[in-house]
C-alpha cells in the first residue's frame, strides 16, 4: 500500500517496549520504501515536532473503531506515553475507567476507555481483529467444512445413480456432444460446480486461519504490506 501525503498512519517502534507499540502520526514525505513522519505529542508537549524517516514495512494506516464489552483478562491496546501499546484488562472501575496492565511488566495505572481499542492487524490490506477474530474464523472455518462434506456426499450419490444409467443411443448417431451430455445430466454438474467452489473458499478462510494463529502467537510481527 502507498501512503500518500498528509495520511495518517501509525509506526511500529521497539524502543520502548519489547511487544512493540505503535505511534501516531502523518505522512510527509515519500517514495513508496521510505516515508518522512511527523509523529503526534501530547497536547502538553512544548517540545518541536518528532519527525523520523521509517520503512514502508513498518507503516500502517490508522485502524478502525471496533465496539466491545470489555471483561477483567482481555488483552487490549491503551495509549500511554503517546504509542498505542499491549496490555492487560485487570479491571473494571467503572463505566469509563479501567485497571490495566502493560505487557511484561507488573505496574498497574487507571486509563479511561478513550484510550482502549481492541487489538487489530493490518494483513494484505485488510483489517484482522487479534483475539476474537481468529475464534471467528474458526467457526467460519468449521462452517464451510461442514459445507463442503454434504456436497461431497451428494456428489458422490449423483455419480452412483449417473453409473447405473441406461444410455439409448442410436446407431446413426454415434457421437455424442458435451453440451448434450450437460443438459442430459444438470445435477451432475451442478453438484461438481457447487463443490468447487466450497473447497476454494474452504482453502481462502483455512489460510486466513493459519494467518489469525501466526499473529496470536507473536503480537509484534511486523505487518505485510
Amino acid at each position: 500500500m502507498r501512503f500518500k501525503k498528509g495520511s495518517k498512519v501509525e509506526v511500529l517502534s521497539k524502543n520502548e517496549v519489547p511487544s512493540g507499540s505503535w505511534r501516531c502520526g502523518e505522512i510527509i514525505y515519500g517514495n513508496g520504501h521510505y516515508y518522512t513522519v511527523r509523529y503526534e505529542t501530547d497536547h502538553d508537549a512544548v517540545d518541536e515536532a518528532i519527525v523520523g524517516r521509517v520503512s514502508r514495512k513498518s507503516i500502517r494506516p490508522c485502524p478502525p473503531l471496533v465496539s466491545k464489552n470489555w471483561v477483567p483478562g482481555d488483552v487490549v491496546e491503551v495509549f500511554h506515553n503517546s504509542a498505542w501499546k499491549i496490555a492487560t484488562l485487570s479491571r473494571i472501575l467503572s463505566r469509563n475507567y479501567f485497571l490495566v496492565r502493560l505487557l511484561g511488566s507488573s505496574h498497574e495505572f487507571r486509563i479511561s476507555t478513550f484510550d482502549l481499542r481492541v487489538r487489530q492487524s493490518w494483513q494484505d490490506d485488510k483489517w484482522f481483529v487479534i483475539g476474537k477474530g481468529a475464534s471467528n474464523c474458526e467457526d467460519r472455518k468449521h462452517s464451510e467444512w461442514s459445507t463442503l462434506k454434504y456436497s461431497q456426499k451428494l456428489s458422490s450419490q449423483v455419480n452412483a445413480k449417473d453409473t447405473g444409467m441406461k444410455f439409448h443411443v442410436k446407431d446413426e448417431s454415434p457421437i455424442v456432444s458435451s453440451r448434450s451430455l450437460k443438459r442430459g445430466f444438470p445435477n451432475y454438474y451442478s453438484q461438481a460446480d457447487t463443490l468447487a467452489r466450497t473447497a476454494q473458499k474452504f482453502r481462502v478462510i483455512e489460510k486466513e486461519c493459519r494467518r489469525h494463529r501466526l499473529l496470536a502467537a507473536n503480537p509484534s510481527r511486523l505487518p505485510e504490506m
